[in-house]
Protein backbone atom coordinates (compact mmCIF):
# COMPACT_ATOMS: atom_id res chain seq x y z
CA UNK A 1 0.00 0.00 0.00
CA UNK A 2 1.14 3.37 -1.13
CA UNK A 3 1.91 5.54 2.31
CA UNK A 4 2.00 9.40 3.35
CA UNK A 5 4.79 10.67 4.73
CA UNK A 6 4.15 13.95 7.19
CA UNK A 7 5.93 15.23 10.04
CA UNK A 8 4.51 16.28 13.71
CA UNK A 9 5.51 18.91 15.81
CA UNK A 10 5.81 17.84 19.41
CA UNK A 11 5.52 20.08 22.47
CA UNK A 12 5.85 18.50 25.59
CA UNK A 13 6.48 19.45 29.78
CA UNK A 14 4.83 22.34 29.52
CA UNK A 15 5.15 23.95 33.30
CA UNK A 16 5.31 27.54 34.45
CA UNK A 17 7.40 27.88 37.57
CA UNK A 18 7.30 31.37 39.18
CA UNK A 19 9.67 32.75 41.49
CA UNK A 20 8.43 33.26 45.28
CA UNK A 21 7.57 30.04 47.40
CA UNK A 22 3.46 29.68 48.98
CA UNK A 23 3.79 29.71 52.45
CA UNK A 24 3.37 26.11 52.75
CA UNK A 25 6.83 25.72 51.49
CA UNK A 26 8.87 25.33 48.86
CA UNK A 27 7.43 23.14 45.90
CA UNK A 28 4.10 23.62 46.57
CA UNK A 29 1.61 23.12 43.64
CA UNK A 30 -0.43 26.44 43.11
CA UNK A 31 -3.46 25.74 40.86
CA UNK A 32 -5.30 29.86 41.72
CA UNK A 33 -4.88 32.04 39.31
CA UNK A 34 -5.16 29.14 36.33
CA UNK A 35 -2.74 29.40 33.66
CA UNK A 36 -3.16 28.35 30.17
CA UNK A 37 -1.26 29.02 27.08
CA UNK A 38 -1.56 30.17 23.57
CA UNK A 39 1.09 28.34 21.03
CA UNK A 40 1.40 29.83 18.01
CA UNK A 41 3.06 28.43 14.44
CA UNK A 42 2.97 29.85 11.14
CA UNK A 43 -0.46 29.94 9.86
CA UNK A 44 -1.86 27.24 11.87
CA UNK A 45 -4.82 27.64 14.64
CA UNK A 46 -3.55 28.59 17.90
CA UNK A 47 -3.51 25.45 20.37
CA UNK A 48 -4.78 26.58 23.79
CA UNK A 49 -3.55 24.50 26.71
CA UNK A 50 -3.68 24.46 30.66
CA UNK A 51 -0.24 24.75 32.07
CA UNK A 52 0.51 23.97 35.82
CA UNK A 53 2.08 26.80 37.47
CA UNK A 54 4.73 26.31 40.27
CA UNK A 55 6.32 28.46 43.00
CA UNK A 56 9.61 27.12 43.89
CA UNK A 57 12.90 28.25 44.81
CA UNK A 58 14.25 25.98 41.69
CA UNK A 59 12.98 23.16 42.36
CA UNK A 60 12.27 20.50 39.15
CA UNK A 61 8.50 19.58 39.61
CA UNK A 62 9.60 16.34 37.55
CA UNK A 63 5.97 14.94 38.31
CA UNK A 64 4.92 17.42 36.21
CA UNK A 65 7.65 16.45 32.65
CA UNK A 66 6.88 14.19 29.83
CA UNK A 67 3.26 15.11 29.58
CA UNK A 68 2.63 15.96 25.63
CA UNK A 69 0.73 19.56 25.47
CA UNK A 70 0.25 20.04 21.59
CA UNK A 71 1.29 18.54 18.55
CA UNK A 72 1.22 20.51 15.07
CA UNK A 73 0.95 18.02 12.13
CA UNK A 74 3.66 19.10 8.69
CA UNK A 75 3.18 17.45 5.11
CA UNK A 76 6.67 16.27 3.63
CA UNK A 77 6.34 18.97 1.38
CA UNK A 78 6.00 21.29 3.74
CA UNK A 79 8.71 19.76 5.62
CA UNK A 80 11.11 20.26 2.71
CA UNK A 81 10.43 24.16 2.47
CA UNK A 82 10.97 24.32 5.74
CA UNK A 83 14.52 22.84 5.85
CA UNK A 84 15.47 25.13 2.56
CA UNK A 85 14.63 28.14 4.55
CA UNK A 86 17.17 30.39 5.61
CA UNK A 87 14.94 31.69 8.03
CA UNK A 88 14.43 29.41 11.16
CA UNK A 89 10.44 29.66 12.19
CA UNK A 90 8.95 30.13 15.73
CA UNK A 91 6.68 28.29 18.10
CA UNK A 92 5.10 31.61 19.90
CA UNK A 93 4.30 30.80 23.62
CA UNK A 94 1.98 33.69 24.82
CA UNK A 95 1.38 33.19 28.89
CA UNK A 96 -1.82 33.81 30.55
CA UNK A 97 -3.36 33.95 34.12
CA UNK A 98 -6.71 33.49 34.73
CA UNK A 99 -8.39 34.84 37.90
CA UNK A 100 -10.57 31.71 39.97
CA UNK A 101 -13.36 34.18 40.01
CA UNK A 102 -14.25 34.86 36.66
CA UNK A 103 -15.13 37.59 34.08
CA UNK A 104 -16.19 40.82 36.90
CA UNK A 105 -18.96 43.02 35.37
CA UNK A 106 -18.72 40.83 32.13
CA UNK A 107 -15.08 41.76 31.33
CA UNK A 108 -12.57 38.79 30.60
CA UNK A 109 -10.11 39.02 33.77
CA UNK A 110 -7.42 37.20 31.71
CA UNK A 111 -3.74 38.85 32.46
CA UNK A 112 -0.72 37.87 29.73
CA UNK A 113 1.92 37.01 31.88
CA UNK A 114 4.83 36.91 28.92
CA UNK A 115 5.57 35.11 25.72
CA UNK A 116 8.63 32.99 24.70
CA UNK A 117 9.99 32.70 21.39
CA UNK A 118 11.33 29.74 20.55
CA UNK A 119 13.33 29.06 16.89
CA UNK A 120 13.15 25.96 14.85
CA UNK A 121 15.64 24.72 12.68
CA UNK A 122 14.41 22.69 10.29
CA UNK A 123 17.90 21.65 8.37
CA UNK A 124 18.42 19.42 10.73
CA UNK A 125 15.27 17.06 10.60
CA UNK A 126 16.28 13.58 9.56
CA UNK A 127 13.16 11.30 7.82
CA UNK A 128 14.06 8.33 9.57
CA UNK A 129 14.23 9.55 13.36
CA UNK A 130 13.06 12.01 16.07
CA UNK A 131 15.11 15.48 16.23
CA UNK A 132 15.09 17.45 19.05
CA UNK A 133 14.95 21.55 19.14
CA UNK A 134 14.54 22.40 23.05
CA UNK A 135 14.70 20.62 26.26
CA UNK A 136 14.44 22.61 29.67
CA UNK A 137 13.81 26.19 31.09
CA UNK A 138 13.23 29.52 29.21
CA UNK A 139 13.10 33.20 30.79
CA UNK A 140 9.62 35.08 29.75
CA UNK A 141 10.15 38.07 27.82
CA UNK A 142 11.35 41.44 29.07
CA UNK A 143 7.71 42.87 29.66
CA UNK A 144 7.31 39.65 32.07
CA UNK A 145 10.69 40.85 33.80
CA UNK A 146 9.78 44.14 33.98
CA UNK A 147 6.37 43.36 35.87
CA UNK A 148 7.85 40.46 38.26
CA UNK A 149 7.65 41.89 41.35
CA UNK A 150 7.89 38.25 43.49
CA UNK A 151 11.33 38.16 43.64
CA UNK A 152 15.15 37.65 42.97
CA UNK A 153 14.58 35.57 39.84
CA UNK A 154 12.25 35.81 36.70
CA UNK A 155 9.23 33.49 35.52
CA UNK A 156 10.29 30.71 33.46
CA UNK A 157 8.60 28.20 31.28
CA UNK A 158 9.93 24.75 30.65
CA UNK A 159 9.20 23.02 27.37
CA UNK A 160 10.16 20.18 25.37
CA UNK A 161 10.24 20.52 21.60
CA UNK A 162 11.59 17.99 18.91
CA UNK A 163 9.87 17.00 16.05
CA UNK A 164 8.73 12.95 14.33
CA UNK A 165 8.11 11.67 11.30
CA UNK A 166 4.67 10.28 10.94
CA UNK A 167 3.83 7.64 7.86
CA UNK A 168 0.16 7.06 7.60
CA UNK A 169 -1.93 5.14 5.00
CA UNK A 170 -4.77 6.42 4.10
CA UNK A 171 -8.05 4.41 2.55
CA UNK A 172 -11.27 5.77 1.45
CA UNK A 173 -14.73 3.69 1.55
CA UNK A 174 -16.49 4.04 -1.60
CA UNK A 175 -20.04 4.67 -0.08
CA UNK A 176 -21.60 4.00 2.76
CA UNK A 177 -20.71 1.16 5.20
CA UNK A 178 -24.23 0.59 4.90
CA UNK A 179 -23.96 -1.53 2.10
CA UNK A 180 -21.00 -3.15 0.01
CA UNK A 181 -18.86 -0.95 -1.37
CA UNK A 182 -15.29 -1.09 -2.20
CA UNK A 183 -12.11 0.86 -0.35
CA UNK A 184 -9.15 2.61 -1.87
CA UNK A 185 -6.13 3.58 -1.32
CA UNK A 186 -5.91 7.65 -1.13
CA UNK A 187 -2.16 7.56 -2.44
CA UNK A 188 -3.33 5.46 -5.37
CA UNK A 189 -3.27 7.48 -8.39
CA UNK A 190 -5.17 4.67 -10.19
CA UNK A 191 -7.38 4.08 -6.90
CA UNK A 192 -7.29 0.21 -7.06
CA UNK A 193 -9.66 -1.52 -4.14
CA UNK A 194 -7.55 -3.33 -2.07
CA UNK A 195 -10.37 -4.40 0.11
CA UNK A 196 -14.48 -4.71 0.19
CA UNK A 197 -16.71 -4.12 2.99
CA UNK A 198 -20.24 -6.05 3.17
CA UNK A 199 -22.98 -4.96 5.38
CA UNK A 200 -25.63 -7.47 6.54
CA UNK A 201 -28.01 -7.34 9.75
CA UNK A 202 -30.21 -9.51 11.51
CA UNK A 203 -30.07 -13.39 11.09
CA UNK A 204 -32.18 -13.39 8.04
CA UNK A 205 -34.49 -11.44 5.07
CA UNK A 206 -37.62 -11.73 7.50
CA UNK A 207 -36.03 -10.25 10.64
CA UNK A 208 -34.67 -7.37 9.01
CA UNK A 209 -38.00 -5.43 8.93
CA UNK A 210 -40.45 -5.22 11.48
CA UNK A 211 -44.52 -4.22 11.08
CA UNK A 212 -46.77 -3.33 13.44
CA UNK A 213 -49.28 -6.29 12.15
CA UNK A 214 -46.19 -8.65 12.61
CA UNK A 215 -44.04 -7.99 15.28
CA UNK A 216 -40.84 -9.47 15.64
CA UNK A 217 -40.50 -12.13 18.72
CA UNK A 218 -39.24 -10.87 21.83
CA UNK A 219 -39.58 -7.55 20.73
CA UNK A 220 -41.31 -5.68 24.07
CA UNK A 221 -43.90 -3.18 23.56
CA UNK A 222 -41.47 -0.12 24.10
CA UNK A 223 -39.39 -1.26 21.34
CA UNK A 224 -42.51 -1.77 19.06
CA UNK A 225 -43.40 1.56 19.23
CA UNK A 226 -39.76 2.78 18.68
CA UNK A 227 -39.55 1.05 15.85
CA UNK A 228 -42.61 0.93 13.99
CA UNK A 229 -43.91 4.25 12.83
CA UNK A 230 -47.43 3.97 11.52
CA UNK A 231 -47.71 1.47 8.68
CA UNK A 232 -44.47 2.19 7.34
CA UNK A 233 -41.43 -0.32 7.54
CA UNK A 234 -38.91 0.08 9.80
CA UNK A 235 -35.51 -1.10 9.94
CA UNK A 236 -34.90 -3.41 12.95
CA UNK A 237 -31.21 -1.66 14.20
CA UNK A 238 -30.02 -4.80 15.39
CA UNK A 239 -27.75 -7.77 14.64
CA UNK A 240 -25.60 -5.86 12.25
CA UNK A 241 -21.92 -6.64 10.65
CA UNK A 242 -19.47 -4.53 8.85
CA UNK A 243 -17.06 -7.52 6.91
CA UNK A 244 -13.90 -6.19 5.28
CA UNK A 245 -12.89 -8.34 2.74
CA UNK A 246 -9.43 -8.60 0.34
CA UNK A 247 -9.43 -8.91 -3.31
CA UNK A 248 -9.83 -12.48 -3.45
CA UNK A 249 -12.95 -12.29 -1.28
CA UNK A 250 -12.01 -13.79 1.51
CA UNK A 251 -13.24 -11.76 5.38
CA UNK A 252 -10.17 -10.69 7.21
CA UNK A 253 -11.93 -8.21 9.61
CA UNK A 254 -15.25 -8.36 10.88
CA UNK A 255 -17.48 -5.80 13.32
CA UNK A 256 -20.55 -7.81 14.41
CA UNK A 257 -23.04 -5.83 16.98
CA UNK A 258 -23.92 -7.64 19.88
CA UNK A 259 -25.92 -6.17 21.47
CA UNK A 260 -28.50 -3.31 19.83
CA UNK A 261 -29.06 -0.12 21.25
CA UNK A 262 -31.97 0.52 24.21
CA UNK A 263 -32.13 4.04 25.38
CA UNK A 264 -31.63 5.10 28.49
CA UNK A 265 -31.45 0.74 28.96
CA UNK A 266 -28.82 -0.65 27.50
CA UNK A 267 -25.56 1.09 24.75
CA UNK A 268 -24.98 -0.03 21.48
CA UNK A 269 -21.79 -2.95 21.92
CA UNK A 270 -19.49 -4.42 18.96
CA UNK A 271 -17.00 -6.78 18.65
CA UNK A 272 -14.37 -6.43 16.51
CA UNK A 273 -12.53 -9.42 15.11
CA UNK A 274 -9.28 -10.28 13.19
CA UNK A 275 -8.59 -12.98 11.29
CA UNK A 276 -5.62 -14.87 12.70
CA UNK A 277 -3.46 -18.16 12.15
CA UNK A 278 -6.02 -20.31 13.74
CA UNK A 279 -9.03 -18.35 13.36
CA UNK A 280 -10.62 -15.11 14.30
CA UNK A 281 -9.15 -13.56 17.41
CA UNK A 282 -10.72 -10.66 19.34
CA UNK A 283 -9.04 -7.22 18.36
CA UNK A 284 -11.36 -4.33 20.38
CA UNK A 285 -14.96 -3.73 21.21
CA UNK A 286 -16.83 -0.30 20.85
CA UNK A 287 -20.00 1.07 22.84
CA UNK A 288 -22.25 3.57 22.02
CA UNK A 289 -24.93 5.47 23.50
CA UNK A 290 -26.87 8.77 24.22
CA UNK A 291 -26.79 10.57 27.57
CA UNK A 292 -29.05 13.43 27.88
CA UNK A 293 -28.54 16.68 28.14
CA UNK A 294 -25.95 16.10 25.76
CA UNK A 295 -27.67 16.31 21.77
CA UNK A 296 -24.28 14.05 20.97
CA UNK A 297 -23.71 10.57 20.76
CA UNK A 298 -20.68 8.95 23.37
CA UNK A 299 -18.76 6.50 21.57
CA UNK A 300 -15.48 4.55 23.55
CA UNK A 301 -13.29 1.89 22.48
CA UNK A 302 -10.89 -0.57 24.16
CA UNK A 303 -8.60 -2.15 22.06
CA UNK A 304 -8.21 -5.69 23.59
CA UNK A 305 -4.03 -5.43 23.63
CA UNK A 306 -4.45 -2.51 25.35
CA UNK A 307 -6.08 -0.97 28.57
CA UNK A 308 -6.36 2.47 27.36
CA UNK A 309 -9.85 3.33 26.61
CA UNK A 310 -10.89 6.56 24.01
CA UNK A 311 -14.10 8.21 24.31
CA UNK A 312 -15.68 10.49 21.79
CA UNK A 313 -18.53 12.64 21.89
CA UNK A 314 -19.96 12.66 18.19
CA UNK A 315 -22.09 15.39 17.19
CA UNK A 316 -24.50 13.70 14.33
CA UNK A 317 -25.76 16.62 12.21
CA UNK A 318 -22.08 18.45 11.69
CA UNK A 319 -19.91 14.99 11.53
CA UNK A 320 -15.94 15.21 11.78
CA UNK A 321 -13.38 13.04 12.15
CA UNK A 322 -12.18 10.95 15.48
CA UNK A 323 -8.71 9.88 16.39
CA UNK A 324 -6.82 8.05 18.64
CA UNK A 325 -3.60 10.16 19.02
CA UNK A 326 -1.13 9.99 22.07
CA UNK A 327 0.77 12.96 20.79
CA UNK A 328 4.20 12.38 21.46
CA UNK A 329 5.65 8.92 19.51
CA UNK A 330 7.01 7.91 23.18
CA UNK A 331 3.51 7.45 24.33
CA UNK A 332 2.24 5.74 20.95
CA UNK A 333 1.92 8.72 19.04
CA UNK A 334 -0.91 8.47 16.30
CA UNK A 335 -3.00 5.39 15.86
CA UNK A 336 -6.12 6.11 13.83
CA UNK A 337 -8.29 8.68 12.92
CA UNK A 338 -11.63 8.08 10.87
CA UNK A 339 -14.44 10.73 9.39
CA UNK A 340 -18.16 9.74 10.92
CA UNK A 341 -20.96 11.71 9.80
CA UNK A 342 -24.70 11.16 9.30
CA UNK A 343 -26.00 9.22 6.13
CA UNK A 344 -26.57 11.23 3.30
CA UNK A 345 -23.94 13.93 4.64
CA UNK A 346 -20.69 14.71 3.41
CA UNK A 347 -18.81 12.82 6.10
CA UNK A 348 -20.85 9.65 5.16
CA UNK A 349 -18.01 8.26 3.22
CA UNK A 350 -15.88 7.03 5.93
CA UNK A 351 -12.24 7.89 5.34
CA UNK A 352 -9.51 6.41 7.91
CA UNK A 353 -5.90 7.10 8.59
CA UNK A 354 -3.88 4.51 9.71
CA UNK A 355 0.13 5.08 11.11
CA UNK A 356 2.24 2.70 9.32
CA UNK A 357 3.50 1.76 12.34
CA UNK A 358 0.96 -0.27 12.76
CA UNK A 359 0.60 -2.10 9.51
CA UNK A 360 2.98 -4.78 8.76
CA UNK A 361 0.98 -6.23 5.89
CA UNK A 362 -2.28 -5.23 4.03
CA UNK A 363 -4.33 -7.17 6.71
CA UNK A 364 -3.40 -5.22 8.92
CA UNK A 365 -5.46 -1.96 8.17
CA UNK A 366 -8.77 -4.16 8.14
CA UNK A 367 -9.84 -4.54 11.79
CA UNK A 368 -9.48 -0.18 11.42
CA UNK A 369 -11.36 -0.30 9.10
CA UNK A 370 -13.86 -2.42 10.04
CA UNK A 371 -13.89 -0.20 13.56
CA UNK A 372 -14.19 2.80 11.13
CA UNK A 373 -17.48 1.21 9.33
CA UNK A 374 -19.09 0.39 13.31
CA UNK A 375 -18.12 4.09 14.53
CA UNK A 376 -20.56 5.18 11.32
CA UNK A 377 -23.17 2.63 12.30
CA UNK A 378 -23.25 3.64 15.32
CA UNK A 379 -23.76 7.10 15.01
CA UNK A 380 -26.64 6.07 12.58
CA UNK A 381 -28.20 3.82 14.94
CA UNK A 382 -28.27 6.09 18.13
CA UNK A 383 -29.15 9.73 16.36
CA UNK A 384 -32.56 8.11 15.52
CA UNK A 385 -33.77 8.28 19.18
CA UNK A 386 -31.92 11.54 20.13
Amino acid sequence: MERRNQFRVVICDLVLRLPLAKPNGPGAMQSQPSTFCKIFFKSRSCKVVHVPTFFSNGQEPAALLNKPAAVFDLSDAEMSLLSKSKKPEHLIFELHSRSSDGPVCGFSTDRVLGTVKLPLDFSQVRHNHETQFHGGWMDLDKKAKKENRLGVSYPQLQVSVHVEPDTRISLKFTGSPKGNVEIYCMEDPIRRPIFRSTFTWGPGPEANLVQPDKPAKGLNSWMLQQLCLGEKKVELRSGWSVTIRNTSGSPVAVASMLVPYVPKMQPLAWLIEQLGEDGWVPWGRLAAWHAAPDTGIHIRFEKVTCAQEVEWLVNPNQGGTLSIDYQSSRRGGFVFSASVGSEGSRWSLPTVEVSAKHIKCVEDAAPFLALAGAINLSVDACQRFI
